[in-house]
């Protein structure tokens, strides 16, 4: 699968719809919080896979922002990793997810 980054922000969500009608593997998003806001916008996103790290980071960037979907999600599984690492797998509840409108 060959995919290059739109040249605006309208194509994505055709160009992410385009991607999901191809048969192969699933779309992963690794470290990237600005494009994962920007699908939850459109209704993209089929699953999260959240990772929680066993140390205390006092700053960085957030993934869910203020201007984002407030979502109800599905705990369906998890995974504790040798690290210590746990990953959380939740596909977003459909029927209770509301809008709210924000800057990205």
């Amino acid at each position: 699968m060959n995919w290059t980054q739109p040249s605006s922000q309208g194509d994505l969500k055709e160009e992410v719809l385009n991607l999901k009608e191809q048969p192969g593997s699933n779309i992963l998003v690794l470290g990237s919080g600005e494009l994962v806001r920007k699908l939850m916008k459109h209704d993209l996103v089929d699953e999260f896979r959240i990772m929680i790290f066993p140390f205390i980071w006092v700053s960085g960037k957030r993934l869910f922002t203020d201007n984002i979907k407030t979502m109800s999600l599905k705990h369906v599984y998890t995974k504790t990793l040798h690290s210590g690492a746990v990953e959380l797998t939740y596909p977003p509840s459909k029927e209770d997810n509301v809008f709210h409108q924000g800057s990205d």
